[in-house]
């Protein structure tokens, strides 16, 4: 199949239009040392990473913190050897850095910890790149994207990387929604690497002697299946981890989500044993690992670079909430100058642009903070005296107790991460009867900004909306439905003085402990018709 992929490949011309490139990096924490400088079969893992290239390229560049102990090593002429540009960007700094050294038209970019490469690889995207009008060919593999072994057109790296790194990101796949990407599928790359042994990192000192033992027996461009399978159980599980065989159909080149895995999990609990008081209480012992906790990981959310709040949230809709939580700040007004959300899982930051609004103008903003009763202590950049003074609510909608009993039965149905895992809060979104959006988090405050994240995305007209949420309705949810123009509000739990107040100066229905054959109407009860009162 190698055939097909290199076939009308002007090699002497590919050599002359490719730099590679290779990224050095500098200490590992897993590994404990420089990588780069690794000895496999008596050569130095850097000296292996360029000897891999050069079949390819006339010239290749070493981007490197380690610049003079890696001159030290003896290169020939046509290896050039760079320090990072501006220190401490990652990957996407040394991308840039590549660029910026390059004279030829493309570049292909290598990690340093990958020491096998299959050549058609490099052929086919190269090919790719060269008859079509894309800036960036990148293999999607079982882990998914693999930015680091991609080939780049140099003129588009130079023109959006610092762009990019000047917002403060350092993932390289954050220009690529600037830049024309073609993906090449995980089908297209096992018709040349069957066991995507070109992607395999060395990441654990385990892994060098099995590496180290293969060479000893031959040096060839991929490993044996049975070492590159053994070099990842040892750093993966038995199972292969991320790198198991199955389709990917979930990856999406600039969403960072396609890292994630979908598992399924299923709760486990040891038999029950009668505590000291005899019967009266059961307890239940969790199996290690078996049950499934709710998850929650701190976020800085970022609008035009400047940091906005920090937050503690669910991993799923990340966007969506950074977007809803910037809305119901009155940050995000026009839909029309949004341009788009970027999530850093890794560093755990969500990047938010918008051209409305400029430095002096944000600065202002959010000039003060107000600590809400939110989990956690959230943040607000509304007073009380601010959202007593939002436009009043006056939409004639008119809801029926039992349409509201069937809507949270449905987001209740829908919750997966509640049904899971338990301790997670759900809101959804009804326009015109029907359950448009359900998000879960683990704050109540963030799943209600999930939602309005995704309206506002979606442009909905929320005028005419019914707000569902399963916890408690305090002054800030209510603050949030009143700036969207939202009518109705309903939850499973109680309302709070302060909330009460301010839905009912408003204009919002007000609807708590929708459960079993009753709800609790607080304010405006005007638009909730039928049953018995």
């Amino acid at each position: 199949m190698q055939e097909k992929a290199i076939k009308d490949i002007d090699t002497s011309q590919m050599r002359k239009e490719v730099t590679g490139v290779v990224v050095s990096g500098g200490r590992s924490r897993r590994m404990g040392t420089d990588k780069s400088f690794i000895t496999l079969a008596g050569e130095p893992l850097i000296k292996r990473a360029v000897r891999l290239l050069e079949p390819f390229c006339e010239q290749i560049i070493i981007v490197t913190n380690q610049v003079e102990a890696t001159k030290e090593l003896g290169w020939p002429e046509h290896v050039i050897i760079v320090p990072d540009d501006i220190p401490y960007q990652g990957p996407l700094g040394g991308l840039s850095t590549a660029a910026n050294h390059a004279s030829t038209p493309y570049i292909f970019v290598r990690a340093v910890d990958m020491p096998w490469l299959a050549p058609g690889l490099f052929e086919m995207f190269y090919k790719r790149i060269k008859n079509s009008h894309r800036e960036v060919v990148i293999p999607l593999s079982n882990r998914g994207n693999e930015p680091l072994c991609a080939m780049y057109k140099t003129e588009a790296v130079s023109k959006w990387v610092q762009k990019v790194l000047d917002t403060g990101r350092r993932r390289v796949i954050s220009f690529f929604k600037y830049v024309r990407v073609d993906a090449v599928s995980q089908e297209s790359i096992h018709e040349i690497d069957p066991y995507e042994d070109s992607f395999l990192n060395i990441n654990h000192p385990d892994q060098i002697k099995d590496i180290d033992e293969e060479l000893k027996r031959g040096d060839r461009l991929l490993p044996s299946e049975q070492t590159s399978r053994k070099s990842l159980e040892k750093t993966r599980g038995k199972d292969g981890g991320a790198f198991e065989q199955k389709p990917n159909e979930h990856i999406k080149i600039v969403d960072e989500t396609a890292y994630d895995e979908e598992v399924e999990i299923k709760p486990s609990l040891r038999e029950p044993k009668p505590s000291g008081m005899g019967n009266a209480i059961t307890v239940l012992h969790n199996k290690p690992g078996a049950q499934a906790l709710p998850t929650e990981r701190p976020y800085t959310i970022k609008l035009n670079g400047v940091e906005i709040s920090s937050v503690q949230a669910t991993q799923t809709d990340l966007a969506d909430m950074a977007v809803g939580f910037l809305v119901s700040e009155g940050l995000l007004v026009s839909r029309d100058d949004f341009k788009g959300a970027d999530v850093d899982r890794k560093h755990g930051v969500i990047y938010v642009e918008t051209k409305e609004l400029d430095q002096q103008a944000l600065a202002y903003k959010t000039s003060k903070r107000y600590i809400t009763s939110g989990c956690g202590k959230g943040v607000t950049f509304s007073s009380i005296d601010d959202v007593t003074a939002f436009a009043s609510i006056d939409q004639a909608i008119y809801i029926e107790p039992s349409d509201l009993h069937t809507w949270i039965q449905e987001m209740s149905r829908q919750s997966e991460a509640y049904k899971n895992s338990g301790g997670s809060h759900s809101c959804g979104l009804v326009l015109d009867g029907e359950l448009k959006i359900v998000r879960e988090d683990v704050g109540r405050h963030n799943a209600v900004d999930k939602v309005i994240g995704r309206a506002w995305l979606e442009r909905m007209d929320l005028r005419r909306a019914v707000l569902l949420c399963t916890g408690r309705l305090s002054y800030e949810i209510t603050a949030k439905s009143a700036r969207q123009g939202i009518p109705m509000i309903a939850s499973r739990s109680a309302a709070t003085d302060l909330s009460v107040s301010i839905a009912n100066s408003i204009g919002i229905t007000l609807v708590g402990y929708v459960k079993s054959n009753q709800v609790v109407v607080y304010t405006h009860p005007e638009r909730i018709v039928g049953g018995e009162r």
